[in-house]
């Protein structure tokens, strides 16, 4: 079961940590998120981001378990993964809001 606040300062507070932690990953990646934005004015950066060649096992922390085999991920695959989530997931808190 989700985490589920028993009053509307618990919910907020939750809602606003939540939206803190996703404001936090954007900053630190603001570079790789400005490339995927921008695809076609820096094509360059793909190569560093998307060619295994260029991978480096120091972002397999970041993998997942699915990810566990370099031959099939990247740099940037679980940056692009979590943005993603983290999209859905902020639209889905803003919602709760209105509601």
């Amino acid at each position: 079961m989700l985490f589920s606040p028993s009053s509307k300062a618990d919910a907020s507070a939750f809602r606003e940590h939540e939206l803190g932690k996703i404001q936090r990953f954007r900053q630190v990646h603001s570079g790789f998120l400005s490339f995927c934005k921008n695809m076609k004015q820096e094509p360059c950066q793909a190569e560093q981001y998307f060619l295994r060649r260029n991978f480096t096992v120091d972002r397999r922390v970041f993998a997942r378990p699915y990810d566990a085999n370099p031959d099939y991920f990247t740099n940037g695959d679980w940056i692009l993964t979590q943005w993603l989530g983290n999209e859905r997931y902020e639209c889905f808190l803003n919602k709760e809001v209105k509601e």
